[in-house]
């Protein structure tokens, strides 16, 4: 059972408000030039994932993620460095 406020389920404002708050914290985090040609970085490499499975290209895809997460990994340790 969904309660509804103006149309809009619990879930989706919730849904919102997380998302907002996500962006706001990449934008606050991403001031910073390099973070923010990592993150546009990160964010092709998803975009080129999308593409390359598009084609089915499976391993393309697998390899383009991993690439991806590493570079997050990376961000992850130099963050908890600080």
């Amino acid at each position: 059972m969904s309660v509804t406020v103006y149309g809009l389920r619990w879930q989706s404002i919730v849904d919102f408000v997380v998302l907002a708050s996500s962006i706001y914290l990449l934008v606050r985090w991403s001031r910073d030039a390099r973070a923010l040609r990592v993150t546009v970085g990160i964010l092709g490499s998803e975009v080129g994932a999308l593409v390359a499975g598009q084609f089915d290209l499976v391993i393309g895809v697998r390899l383009i993620i991993l690439a991806a997460l590493g570079a997050i990994a990376q961000i992850i340790s130099t963050i908890a460095a600080w």
